[in-house]
């Protein structure tokens, strides 16, 4: 199993019961795969696990934060393993129908397209927000990543009581 996240409760409620568990942050300028302080960088537009070689995938809350959302979901379907699954989850703005970049890289350089925005890190300070997805993105990812849908949800546990809360699923036959 691999998640998208090292330093959080979640990643350490797994490792207690999943002794496989791959675990990362993205940290900067580094390698993927490479341990930077005790904590294994990856980008997800490019991932260094070979191919077909993770069971499960775990990735909540991240795509917004990355410059080219589909490359990512792109690397994670070809990590995932015959018969696997992943699980990847998002901020969605249902009142829109198209996507918002509000950042990108060109030319090695964060380019603002709109004011900075700002998540929460779990190693401290916030992560940039390069999209907020829409319709099209979904629409956009069902015709580009083989075995994905998607599906509502909500979780009184979390305080998601509602509105349009999506879980992309990605299964691989």
């Amino acid at each position: 199993m691999y998640i998208t996240e090292h330093k959080t409760a979640l990643r350490m409620r797994l490792a207690l019961t999943i002794a496989d568990l791959t675990s990362s942050e993205y940290l900067g300028n580094y390698e993927s795969g490479q341990t930077v302080d005790g904590i294994r960088h990856e980008d997800l537009q490019n991932l260094s696990f070979e191919s077909s070689s993770k069971d499960v995938i775990l990735s909540l809350d991240v795509l917004e934060h990355v410059n080219d959302p589909l490359q990512s979901l792109r690397e994670i379907e070809r990590v995932l393993a015959p018969g696997g699954v992943a699980v990847v989850t998002f901020p969605f703005y249902a009142d829109r129908t198209t996507t918002v970049r509000r950042s990108e890289i060109r030319d090695g350089q964060i380019v603002t397209l709109l004011p900075d925005e700002f998540h929460g890190n779990p190693l401290g300070g916030g992560s940039l927000v390069f999209s907020e997805f829409s319709w099209d993105f979904l629409r956009t990812v069902i015709q580009e990543i083989p075995g994905s849908r998607f599906v509502q949800y909500f979780s009184s546990h979390a305080l998601h009581l509602g509105g349009w809360r999506f879980a992309l699923l990605i299964e691989k036959p």
